[in-house]
């Protein structure tokens, strides 16, 4: 991910904090086909939207907030294309929450020299976004990939029909639906997100913590055991199709 961000960014770059925490936040301008000039923020990394780290959490506060300084107008996804499946979980949640998103298939070199090839088209369809094989090694098809990402910009609705990877179960709805109708929070997955993270949630206040635990006590909504179900769905869906 560094190199991609690297060779993206060349030396135009800054290194500071996330607002609150130690984790280091590396940004850095790079002109895009078409000339938008565009800060690019290097997110710590992650694996999913459920996390056991601080860093993971940085990810979490900044997406799960759409005011937030750092939410981002599209998402470059970096996946190792040589152990792509264990990437598509977390990739599957930022699309559920409606981010335009390009998948960059790092290590494009290594894949081919081990004989493995992807249908990149195949893979775009069924994710809903651009899909651009990569070597931040290399530098191969950075051309390529930034032409994908000044077209995200440019139509951010781009990919945003498709339909939520992950299906609500019946209490998930329960609790969506009573979120969003009481905070006013729009994406339902975000929404989602709110009921397993609130009380984790720096931005969220004291009265509003004390409502979102309610509605999950008050259906009885279990945070472990829905995060441990959401996980498993999202890996029956994917995993066939890789």
């Amino acid at each position: 991910k560094s190199s991609i961000f690297n060779q993206l960014t060349g030396l135009r770059q800054k290194v500071a904090n996330f607002p609150g925490v130690t984790v280091e936040k590396k940004t850095g301008r790079l002109h895009l086909p078409g000339g938008a000039d565009t800060m690019l923020v290097d997110f710590p990394g992650a694996y999913s939207l459920h996390p056991t780290s601080q860093d993971q959490r940085v990810v979490l506060d900044v997406l799960s907030k759409p005011s937030d300084e750092n939410f981002p107008d599209a998402v470059v996804y970096v996946a190792d294309v040589t152990n792509l499946e264990k990437h598509l979980l977390l990739l599957t949640q930022i699309k559920d929450l409606g981010l335009p998103c390009v998948l960059a298939l790092n290590m494009s070199d290594l894949a081919e020299k081990e004989g493995l090839s992807i249908d990149e088209r195949a893979l775009a369809g069924f994710l809903g976004m651009p899909v651009v094989s990569v070597s931040g090694r290399t530098g191969s098809n950075f051309e390529q990939l930034k032409k994908a990402m000044a077209d995200l910009l440019h139509d951010r609705k781009n990919g945003q029909n498709h339909a939520p990877f992950y299906p609500f179960s019946p209490v998930e709805k329960q609790v969506v639906a009573q979120i969003q109708e009481k905070t006013g929070v729009k994406n339902p997955y975000r929404a989602l997100l709110w009921a397993h993270q609130h009380d984790r949630l720096h931005f969220l206040t004291k009265d509003e913590k004390r409502l979102i635990g309610g509605i999950c006590q008050s259906e009885g909504f279990h945070d472990i055991r829905q995060q441990i179900a959401e996980t498993m769905r999202r890996y029956e869906i994917f995993t066939p199709v890789l």
